[in-house]
């Protein structure tokens, strides 16, 4: 145990009626004289006050008492009928037969042994432990509102202001204490961040705060009640500064039982101490896998980008319920803090949300299964926001682009009409820690999810389903709603730009999932405006004897490790993003398994495998469906003509649908064989409960197929067949155009071209204005105008025309990355930092038309900040 038994004036056993000293609120620097805690994460050094300066601190803590709501028990009915409720179904009228005159419980406790240093969760260990809290807490509750709080709940009215059960609470808290069994304050199992009553830190919280004036009333003469306070001070202290994930969402989301907690104790010093670990977690990690990191991502669960859903928890607990609770006291943000935060929301959180859509791969806990989880993610990051704005005022560096985006960002997809003249604010983001790019303009917003060594894609304990989300999954948006309903209709294995083996089964993998990428190619150049990304797909268990996959030799950082295979198809593939939309690129499009040592096949060992598909959209059927083949006269499907065109052009083939055009061009010598499907599809079985989804779908014009659970389906993918070998693609993807103009665009294309996509290179151009090279391999590209771009590293560039000469941008695809301990290699991080730079000739862009040498220098501070793109003009 953590206690520090000084802490504690007598054991219990020898209890003295002699009268105590003890003051909750003495200006007492408490962590250093009564605790005496040290360890490598205690860090906070305790303030010296003045008496005078102590006193006005309290009066201050009084302020931020008024305005927390949460600990509010012994006043707010609410809260009280809501715990109870759910923990005695409103039936506590036999509470005190539960407990010996003692004080001591009539039911079970089990001691909490950690395993390996902690208590395995999952399986709540500590359940009777937070049980007792809760009968504890009822118990108060009956002592302290009496039968007339809660008219429905059968409360013994003798209990009501009785001091003899006064007197037996203080006993049980002591008696629980005195067994020394209690488990130490950590992650899920003694702390809950979404209902108090159901952890054990928490729990003991509400007890606090229901019995805070009785308690701070008695202690100076009553032993139980001092040691109480000093019990509840010690362990639910622990809260505030234990690890693990002390900088990520559910840490913040300790906020409730914190606040409990400091307001009980009445003293200063614990809000100072809680405030300085609120303080370091406003900071980037250094190679941790939870909460923030230099391109703004908020990880959780693993290296996943989580802005969509614990992400947003995050900013509730920092602006919300912290930082308005303290505004204007001794403890308000700083100018950093505040700017942190600032920068959090408006270079992380407003990436991952378009027109009332949250991007799932953001959000990925059951958000593919649960409607709610993201549908309602965007009104309240604007409810946020505008709390930002009564926290920050003046002090905020940004405010114009928040009151930007209150303005007009849309709250919702239900509607969507009614937000037509909303503004979206255009832009390009890469967040290359948890490798997703964003390419916004105002009238379409295009996302990629990529995975390697150094992250994975979205993962859920429970739903089966969301492996796929990593693999070049493309979120295609024009009104935001394409798929909110339409992801039902998958099968997931055909996501939209997703290279995939049909056939396969994908598991999603638990939250600290170590499926992922065996490659390490993988990233994306941006200069804030423009971008472009890609990765060598190779999907891989590191365990090496997963179920359901062939398990394979493969190298590994120059390793020769055994691996589950978990999805055939390899493919080196790449987006190149426009005003117009997109270019898809692929190549060394393979079955991967084919040219392995398959040591072990648990499917059989027959060897057969699914089709390779490349999906380029799968989505809700909206209109009518346009095609045409090699610039023949186009073809009409109309809505509600449901059939399954397998078609193979000569040369392109183009698509238009629900205000999107697809031109997909032949490649070489390779057989195009493409598939157009307009279906009737089942809801997939994984999401048939979510009830929300039904619901919403009823309010659509949709909502016949609730009934029958099935959607109308667009799908257009190539189909590769079962073996390709350096099979290829080519397509664009042109957003928010008229059928008239679609066709228009097709004739000129804006000017762009491809320039090569091949040996291990990639690259785009439009007219002079826009230029993308994409080397997995070192080398040149000559570009149609006979500009050229040379590398001798792996790189990703671009050079875009500006009114004086180019600005010439490079980002490193092998940059570091968080190592989990089973990929291959030494040290905390996987990857190369040129700690030199890279040199990049580029051949005719600088004025004089000549060969420019340019050295790009990428960060190496703070900690996995060199995979940012750099920005130089020639």
């Amino acid at each position: 145990m953590k206690y520090c038994k000084l802490a504690i004036a007598v054991s219990l056993c020898v209890l003295a009626a002699q009268p105590l000293t003890v003051e909750a609120n003495d200006n007492t620097p408490l962590p250093d004289d009564m605790y005496n805690i040290t360890g490598e994460n205690y860090t906070y050094v305790p303030n010296v006050y003045t008496d005078e300066e102590y006193a006005e601190l309290v009066k201050a803590m009084e302020i931020v008492e008024k305005r927390v709501s949460n600990n509010k028990f012994s006043t707010n009915p609410e809260l009280s009928e809501n715990i109870l409720g759910r923990v005695f179904k409103n039936d506590i009228s036999k509470i005190r037969s539960n407990f010996n005159d003692d004080g001591s419980w009539k039911r079970r406790l089990r001691v909490v042994v950690p395993v390996a240093g902690k208590v395995k969760t999952g399986q709540r260990p500590s359940a009777e432990h937070t049980r007792f809290f809760n009968e504890v807490y009822a118990l108060a509750y009956s002592y302290k509102v009496g039968p007339n709080g809660l008219p429905q709940a059968e409360i013994d009215p003798s209990l009501y202001q009785n001091e003899e059960v006064r007197e037996l609470i203080y006993k049980a808290i002591n008696w629980y204490f005195d067994q020394d069994i209690s488990p130490a304050p950590q992650y899920r199992d003694t702390f809950q961040y979404s209902a108090v009553h159901e952890t054990l830190a928490p729990a003991m919280s509400m007890v606090a705060a229901m019995l805070a004036d009785e308690i701070h009333e008695d202690m100076a003469t009553n032993k139980l009640a001092a040691n109480v306070y000093a019990h509840f001070d010690d362990y639910i202290g622990q809260v505030i500064r234990e690890q693990p994930q002390r900088r990520g969402p559910n840490w913040s989301g300790r906020f409730p039982a914190s606040m409990n907690y400091i307001l009980f104790t009445r003293n200063p010093h614990r809000m100072d101490e809680y405030r300085h670990y609120i303080d370091e977690s406003l900071t980037f990690n250094e190679v941790q896998s939870t909460g923030m990191h230099p391109d703004w991502s908020m990880q959780h669960h693993g290296d996943m980008l989580y802005w969509g859903m614990y992400g947003i928890t995050w900013t509730r607990n920092t602006v919300r319920m912290l930082g308005l609770a303290v505004k204007d006291t001794p403890w308000d943000y700083s100018e950093r803090e505040l700017d942190f935060i600032e920068n959090a929301l408006l270079d992380g959180t407003r990436w991952v949300m378009y027109r009332g859509n949250t991007d799932y791969v953001a959000a990925p806990k059951r958000s593919t299964t649960l409607l709610e989880r993201t549908d309602d993610v965007n009104e309240l990051f604007i409810d946020l926001l505008k709390d930002l704005l009564v926290l920050g005022g003046d002090r905020l560096k940004r405010r114009d682009e928040i009151e930007f985006l209150i303005e007009n960002m849309t709250p919702s997809m239900d509607e969507l009409d009614k937000y037509a003249d909303n503004q979206e604010m255009p832009g390009h983001k890469y967040f290359w820690v948890t490798e997703y790019q964003n390419h916004r303009r105002n009238n379409f917003s295009i996302a990629v999810k990529r995975n390697s060594q150094r992250t994975r894609g979205p993962g859920d304990s429970k739903a089966k389903i969301h492996a796929g989300f990593g693999l070049g999954y493309t979120s295609i948006l024009v009104r935001g709603d394409e798929t909110r309903f339409g992801r039902y209709g998958w099968n997931f294995m055909d996501l939209p730009g997703t290279t995939l083996e049909q056939g396969r089964s994908v598991v999603g993998g638990r939250a600290g999932s170590i499926q992922r990428g065996s490659n390490l190619y993988s990233g994306a150049v941006t200069d804030g405006l423009y971008g472009a990304g890609a990765f060598d797909q190779q999907y891989v268990d590191f365990r090496g004897a997963r179920t359901g996959g062939p398990v394979v030799y493969r190298k590994v950082n120059d390793e020769d490790v055994k691996l589950t295979s978990l999805n055939g198809a390899g493919a080196l593939k790449a987006t190149m993003f426009f005003d117009d939309g997109m270019v898809a690129l692929g190549q060394n499009v393979r079955n991967l398994e084919q040219r392995e040592r398959i040591v072990q096949d648990e499917r059989g060992g027959s060897g057969r495998t699914g089709n390779i598909w490349t999906t380029l959209n799968n989505k809700l059927i909206r209109g009518d469906v346009v095609y045409s083949l090699d610039n023949q006269e186009p073809q009409v499907i109309k809505e509600g003509d449901y059939k399954v065109n397998a078609v193979r052009p000569r040369e392109s083939m183009w698509v238009w649908h629900d205000n999107i055009g697809y031109i997909i061009n032949k490649v070489s010598n390779a057989r195009l064989d493409v598939t157009l499907s307009t279906q009737i599809r089942p809801v997939h079985e994984e999401l048939l409960r979510d009830g929300s989804f039904f619901q919403a779908l009823r309010r659509t014009p949709y909502a016949s197929f609730a009934d029958s659970k099935t959607l109308p389906m667009f799908h257009l993918y190539i189909d590769h067949g079962q073996r390709p070998r350096e099979d290829m693609y080519e397509y664009l993807v042109i957003m928010d155009k008229t059928l008239d103009e679609f066709k228009e665009f097709v004739e000129d294309r804006n000017d762009i071209h491809v320039v090569k996509n091949s040996k291990g290179i990639q690259a785009v151009q439009q007219g002079e204005d826009l230029y993308y090279a994409l080397f997995q391999n070192p080398g040149t590209v000559t570009f149609a105008d006979g500009r050229t771009i040379e590398t001798r590293k792996p790189m990703m560039v671009m050079a875009r025309k500006t009114e004086t000469g180019y600005d010439v941008t490079a980002s490193n695809p092998l940059h570091t990355g968080t190592r989990q301990p089973y990929v291959p290699g030494t040290g905390l991080t996987t990857g190369i930092f040129y700690e030199d730079g890279v040199d990049i000739t580029f051949g005719g862009f600088s004025s004089e038309k000549e060969q420019k040498s340019v050295n790009f220098v990428f960060p190496g501070e703070p900690a996995l900040s060199d995979g940012q793109s750099v920005t130089h003009s020639i």
